[in-house]
């Protein structure tokens, strides 16, 4: 009995200590992408997303009240931090405007200095937004559930921005044969009548990374005809390789620019409150970073969106 009792107490000691690292392994990721964004980047630099003036006067801002009271508690410095916190999350959160990507909305009460100013380092799931798949574009019966853990039409997909619009460059956080969260590139005018009938307005896309920046496609049936990717192209395909049409992807529009409709990498499947988790994707850097966001994740933050 006494040794039973030592295993759970080291079990639940080894389960603590985990999350305290994934936990601050988290946070890391997320300051450290923050930071980049500071620093120009010719590779990612979008000036559309870039904090800019409204930074610096929010900084200004902050700096002015510290002087002044040196009181972390005092309610004009609270003021001051949450305008400096909703220029990084406005600004890290990817512009989407489809209503069909949902985020859960994080709650909880901020007391310390921290967690005031930083909202985005304490929310759990800052970040992930959640998209209802009506498709089996991505679904293979024979594999994708026993290799990738999807379900095809119905699930809910939880993607994990990567900040790829102004912080960090696509060939650094993607991977080859990730699943990614995407919209579609071609814009309403450019798709016939019958495409933009197929698509019903949505333009959201689960589709999976082929190649990254800087690799070659080359046709089988003609070795010399090849794609050069960019610094921050990538080329995507889908699991039914049978239309194209049906499941437009990068035969049918060519190559994707990451940093502007890349929004992250799909880590999650959620069917109901009993039957979810996360999606496996192939490679092991990708299958470690992925641990941070769905060791603590709660699906029903993310269930109760469709069950308004």
């Amino acid at each position: 009995r006494t040794g039973g009792r030592e295993r759970k107490v080291a079990v639940r000691l080894r389960s603590f200590v985990m999350s305290l690292l994934l936990q601050l392994r988290r946070r890391f990721w997320l300051a450290h992408s923050f930071f980049r964004s500071m620093n120009y980047n010719p590779v990612v630099v979008n000036p559309e997303h870039l904090f800019g003036k409204k930074m610096e006067r929010a900084q200004g801002e902050l700096e002015e009240v510290v002087f002044k009271h040196w009181n972390p508690i005092n309610t004009e410095f609270e003021s001051a931090m949450g305008n400096l916190d909703k220029i990084i999350t406005k600004n890290m959160y990817f512009d989407f405007k489809i209503p069909s990507l949902k985020f859960s909305k994080d709650v909880t009460p901020r007391k310390t200095f921290e967690e005031i100013g930083f909202k985005w380092l304490v929310d759990k799931n800052f970040g992930i937004g959640c998209f209802k798949v009506t498709d089996n574009t991505m679904f293979d019966p024979e594999y994708s559930k026993v290799l990738y853990g999807l379900h095809g039409s119905g699930e809910i997909l939880l993607a994990k921005h990567l900040f790829m619009n102004f912080a960090n460059e696509p060939s650094k956080v993607l991977t080859t044969s990730d699943l990614v969260l995407m919209r579609d590139p071609r814009e309403p005018n450019e798709l016939s009548s019958e495409d933009r009938e197929a698509l019903n307005g949505e333009r959201l896309l689960v589709r999976r990374i082929g190649a990254l920046p800087g690799e070659d496609i080359v046709c089988m049936d003609n070795p010399e005809n090849k794609i050069e990717l960019g610094p921050n192209e990538v080329w995507v395909t889908t699991d039914n390789h049978q239309n194209a049409r049906d499941a437009p992807d990068s035969r049918t529009f060519g190559p994707v620019d990451a940093t502007e409709h890349v929004f992250g990498r799909v880590i999650y499947s959620i069917r109901s409150a009993v039957d979810h988790g996360p999606v496996r994707n192939p490679d092991p850097k990708s299958q470690s970073w992925d641990k941070m966001w769905v060791f603590d994740l709660d699906p029903e933050d993310f269930l109760k969106l469709y069950n308004k």
